[in-house]
């Protein structure tokens, strides 16, 4: 050990990777190119498939739709009215609002696998982002490109359009940089996302594919192509074929008259020794709607959209609801919630560290039925007895009652046992033992105010079981031992007042 290290009494802390310079061996300083072309991607999947493009155009819309709300980082997570971060994000640069600035950075997500964020703020052309951003950008991916670092983390984005580049440098001790850089999960690179659009790609070709043969066939006569075939003429013993004009003519003939949408079921009327022969399947036999719907499931897939949601009846989900409970659940609220994250690791820190943005979840309608299914699961709990009213509030939301009973109480067996202790088959420590296992007794607690209690709640039972509000009067006194008498039906108290 050297002598600054035993001065010290400690080995010198290790931020870096170990495995960072292997990484950027061959790299470093220089952009890393995107292994994709992005604009085939964009081209094949966004613009000529609807099958993709409604996939992509449904997610982006639904990560939109999303809120978000600010709240401290302390225990109470008080809500925060009013934060800056929630104004730049609703209105990000004088460019567009904030929905269109979000719809655009998932969609070049989805198509490329990886979304850009440009930032301005003070100091940001320096890599040094001094205070908090003010305007923001999202940037096309094919016009961002890595420069790694020594230790295979970026030095820097490179953005390049129409000749004109420009580099965004990050700061080598914080790691800040005026460039996010959002990459999905890829197991092959290590700077660049892996796009769905990817294992997409081969489904998109099948179903585009299938597509252009059926606008083929339609434009032929809504039939596989047969053959004209011309047979030889015999002229003064010398037998002659046609000459090559007559059979373009001939095909011309049928290209301008029989075939497309128009002229489909036309008949074809032919003069001197020529004959049609008709040796094409027809559609059924090709299967070609079940081959689109097939090439269609596998791109609902890989972009993690039910098919129920593009092509109604193409599901076994039980219905649209839950097919639409699914999508956002599995594919619309993990993609908002890893923005949110980048959110609050790069955009936030230039606001407040003390505060945090988190996605309000219970405004999304999709997720209705889930929050309806956790009530019921919740409720059954409580009436069995298996959590008390606390703990039941708390799993729903709501704020303790420390005052209320908080165990469920079977209304059955406690009129029961109140009946039997009136008429006197019962002694009162029957009552008193059911009430201590049931969480009734109190320190302190005397018979009277035993028996008040369990008349209260008798009563406020039996009004439940009628449909009326309970009693607001206190129930009545318990008899007096020896007192045999039975009480005025007018002293009693009427549960259904």
């Amino acid at each position: 050990m050297s002598f600054w290290r035993r001065l010290i009494g400690r080995e010198r802390e290790e931020k870096a990777s170990a495995t960072g310079p292997a990484h950027a061996y061959w790299t470093t300083g220089q952009a890393v190119y995107t292994p994709r072309r992005y604009d085939r991607f964009a081209e094949e999947a966004y613009v000529k498939n609807a099958i993709a493009f409604r996939c992509i155009a449904m997610i982006a819309q639904a990560v939109t739709s999303v809120p978000i709300y600010a709240k401290a980082r302390t225990a109470s997570g008080a809500v925060l009215d009013g934060h800056p971060a929630l104004d730049l994000l609703t209105r990000p640069n004088p460019l567009e609002p904030g929905t269109t600035f979000l719809e655009r950075l998932v969609t070049f997500y989805l198509i490329a696998g990886n979304g850009y964020v440009e930032a301005v703020a003070p100091g940001a052309r320096e890599g040094r982002m001094r205070g908090p951003a003010r305007e923001l950008y999202a940037l096309r991916p094919d016009r961002v490109k890595v420069i790694p670092g020594p230790d295979a983390l970026p030095r820097g984005y490179e953005y390049e359009a129409n000749g004109i580049k420009v580099v965004f440098p990050v700061d080598p001790v914080r790691g800040g940089s005026p460039i996010l850089h959002i990459a999905a999960v890829n197991p092959l690179d290590d700077f660049y996302g892996m796009a769905a659009t990817d294992p997409a790609a081969r489904a998109i070709d099948r179903h585009t594919a299938a597509a252009d043969h059926n606008t083929a066939i339609l434009q032929n006569g809504a039939t596989p192509s047969g053959a004209l075939m011309f047979r030889p003429v015999t002229v003064n013993g010398e037998t002659k074929m046609p000459p090559k004009e007559a059979i373009d003519q001939a095909e011309a003939r049928i290209r301008e008259r029989y075939t497309g949408a128009r002229n489909a079921g036309k008949p074809m009327v032919f003069g001197g020794d020529v004959s049609w022969a008709s040796f094409g399947m027809n559609m059924e036999q090709l299967q070609l709607v079940e081959s689109k719907l097939d090439a269609a499931r596998d791109i609902c897939i890989a972009y993690g959209v039910p098919i129920a949601l593009l092509l109604p009846g193409q599901s076994t989900y039980n219905n649209m609801r839950e097919a639409k409970l699914g999508f956002y659940e599995e594919t619309v609220v993990p993609l908002a919630e890893r923005l949110c994250g980048h959110w609050n690791s790069w955009l936030m820190p230039g606001f407040d560290d003390r505060a945090e943005l988190v996605l309000d979840l219970d405004q999304v309608e999709a997720l209705t039925l889930r929050r309806e299914i956790h009530q019921s699961n919740v409720r059954n709990l409580w009436n069995d007895g298996l959590v008390t009213r606390d703990e039941a509030r708390e799993a729903l939301g709501y704020d303790p009652m420390p005052d209320a009973v908080q165990v469920k109480v079977d209304a059955t067996v406690l009129q029961a046992l109140l009946a039997a202790v009136r008429d006197r088959s019962l002694p009162l420590e029957a009552l008193w033992r059911y009430a201590r296992a049931v969480g009734l007794v109190e320190p302190g607690m005397t018979d009277d105010a035993l028996l008040t209690l369990v008349e209260g709640l008798a009563s406020d039972a039996e009004a439940a079981a009628a449909g009326t509000p309970p009693s607001q009067n206190p129930p009545p006194p318990p008899p007096a031992d020896g007192d045999d008498e039975e009480p005025d039906p007018e002293d009693e108290e009427d549960p259904t007042r």
